[in-house]
């Protein structure tokens, strides 16, 4: 019994931590590694060795990525589906640090070209917005060969957030820059692999123009360690992100987790409020990374709804995109209205609130049927309704569609009747 309450327990946990997994922000692509000797650095901490003694003229322990100097650091990555960035870590040291690190800040872009070319146009980005949140010490030094116990040049791990943006398929070069309270640098430092003098094709933006990264004079070209973090599995767009009740939304996603047999996409839409769970919707699959669906028409107006993919096989779902449901609602709709008949009249004038909104706003109109009959634009409040009951309806209607608010309107006759005695 102890076993079994324990092999469950275990798939609990699992499950737990597969679905923790999925949800995470994970590393989609890794430019490259700068620790060459895993513990051999002073204190036990790796190193990062230049190789200024086996590769002649290999002389530069990092490059220049002083944002307040204009210098900034730039290099590519490819993505064959759309991905979901919600940060990237950059590495950088600034000589005579401690292992505290002292960046204060950091700016990135991310461009649809080479940006030293001049045609390049951003994608996401500037290079104001202080986009770090964490920076620390890598365990990692950047050392002289021959120095493996330098301890002047600690290497930091910066992170970049880019909240989660959607970057198509293509190739794409991240440009960044970086500040910090002392004198030195800030220095990125390559990528570095023993034996290896060029390691990938990154430039540097000093001051007025790119230039190539290289070594041993322009031997060899050289590439930046970079690491893009996101998510497995996302809706990356909707088509449109602005909808009519009724109509058909179209959505792309991507899954990098491996499915089993059998396994179906369901996309799945919020309340009104933003939250889950919400409504299944009929999905039909486009393809292996496009679903589509038909937003049911009696869902409410609203601006807050977001709308994911569940997986089935196994069970997880998506990170969610915002969406807009145009359709008119009501604001207010009044209850039923009792009121008495108004003195010598066998009527009463009666106001009420009925208001709607959506996207464009909702005109009014309202019919009265019973005791009043009745029909017009407006809401039809302040209007003199018959002793009896009056059903009203008020319509509010935009392109999206049409909704109603109806009540009914009950006048009283309470007053007592006055005899005239005949002269």
């Amino acid at each position: 019994m102890n076993k079994q309450i324990f092999a469950f327990f275990f798939l609990l946990v699992s499950l737990f931590g597969f679905y923790q997994a999925a949800k995470a922000q994970v590393l989609l692509l890794d430019n490259g590694p700068f620790v060459t000797n895993v513990g051999a650095g002073f204190g036990g901490a790796n190193i990062s060795v230049l190789q200024n003694v086996t590769i002649p003229g290999y002389n530069a322990f990092g490059y220049g990525v002083n944002m307040n100097a204009n210098q900034r650091l730039t290099d590519q990555f490819t993505n064959t589906i759309p991905w979901k960035i919600d940060y990237i870590d950059v590495y950088a040291y600034q000589t005579g640090s401690t292992t505290t690190s002292t960046f204060t800040s950091g700016v990135v872009k991310i461009w649809d070209a080479n940006p030293s070319t001049g045609t390049a146009n951003a994608e996401f980005g500037d290079f104001t917005t202080n986009r770090m949140s964490l920076t620390d010490f890598t365990n990692c030094y950047r050392v002289g060969e021959g120095d493996n116990l330098g301890s002047t040049r600690p290497v930091m791990r910066i992170r970049l957030n880019l909240g989660g943006v959607v970057i198509p398929a293509g190739t794409h070069w991240v440009e960044w820059g970086l500040a910090g309270t002392l004198g030195s640098g800030p220095w990125g430092p390559p990528v570095t692999i023993l034996g290896t003098p060029t390691t990938g094709d990154a430039k540097q933006f000093n001051v007025t123009n790119y230039v190539s990264l290289v070594q041993g004079g322009a031997t060899f070209t050289i590439g930046i360690p970079f690491k893009v973090f996101g998510s497995y599995f996302a809706v990356t767009s909707t088509a449109p992100n602005t909808i009519c009740a009724g109509n058909n939304v179209t959505f792309n996603f991507h899954d990098l987790i491996t499915r089993n047999s059998g396994n179906t996409y369901t996309l799945e839409l919020s309340d009104a409020s933003g939250n889950f769970p919400g409504t299944l919707l009929t999905t039909n699959s486009i393809s292996a990374t496009q679903l589509s669906a038909t937003i049911p028409s009696n869902t409410a107006g609203g601006v807050n709804y977001n709308i994911r993919v569940i997986a089935s096989n196994p069970a997880t779902n998506s990170d969610s995109l915002s969406l807009t449901v145009n359709s008119p609602f009501f604001i207010t709709c009044p209850s039923n209205q009792i009121v008495n008949t108004a003195s010598g009249q066998c009527s009463a004038l009666v106001s009420y609130t009925a208001a709607a909104t959506g996207t464009p706003n909702p005109d009014l109109t309202y019919a009265f049927t019973g005791a009043t009959v009745a029909s017009g634009s407006g809401t039809g409040s302040g209007s003199a309704f018959n002793k009896g009951v009056t059903n009203v309806v008020v319509t509010a209607t935009n392109t999206c569609g049409s909704t109603t608010c109806s009540f009914t309107v009950t006048v009283i006759d309470n007053e007592a009747p006055v005899l005239t005695a005949p002269s």
